[in-house]
């Protein structure tokens, strides 16, 4: 079973078992379970992010603070494993590469959020981010990365416009 070539190793694909194609029936319904709970555990832990920022919020937390926390917890709890992968590069991502991954997405995204939720309702933040992320993951893989773009692929993006077109349109009727 061969993973997605991407050039380079990027970190966690190589952690995550992809689906071969071509694999017994066995072995690809064991990397769709894989795959389904995996996208369970990232939603579990996307609602508790959510939950704990505005928490975080409404007992006097500012966005800067809850960055900090986002991020230290989580970076001790995940250093064994850059320990292990080795720190001249960074596990194969690189330091270079590291770097700006931490200067155009970490940080400056979790401060951008947790602003928001100051000013909106949490409910905005819980159905916007998500699917602003999983629409520009699908264009930056194409633009990028060179995916191709299957059908399957656009009636998802498709169906993540009409949802927050529709509840956009919703929402504006139901206030007057």
């Amino acid at each position: 079973m061969t993973g997605p070539s991407f050039g380079t190793n990027l970190g966690i694909i190589r952690w995550i078992a992809p689906v071969d194609i071509n694999a017994q029936p066995a072995a690809r319904r064991s990397g769709i379970l894989i795959g389904v709970l995996c996208g369970i555990g990232a939603a579990i832990g996307w609602a508790a992010g959510f939950v704990a920022a505005k928490h975080g919020v409404a007992v006097g937390f500012s966005p800067a603070d809850l960055a900090l926390h986002r991020f230290l917890w989580s970076g001790l709890l995940l250093m064994p494993l850059v320990l292990r992968d080795g720190l001249k590069n960074l596990g194969g991502i690189g330091w270079g590469r590291s770097l700006v991954m931490t200067i155009l997405s970490g940080p400056p995204q979790a401060m951008i959020a947790y602003t928001g939720f100051i000013l909106v309702p949490l409910g905005h933040g819980t159905t916007i981010q998500p699917a602003c992320a999983a629409l520009s993951g699908l264009i930056l893989a194409t633009l990028l990365l060179g995916e191709h773009l299957t059908g399957r692929r656009i009636l998802g993006g498709a169906a993540i416009i009409a949802d927050h077109s529709l509840s956009k349109s919703i929402n504006s009727c139901a206030m007057g």
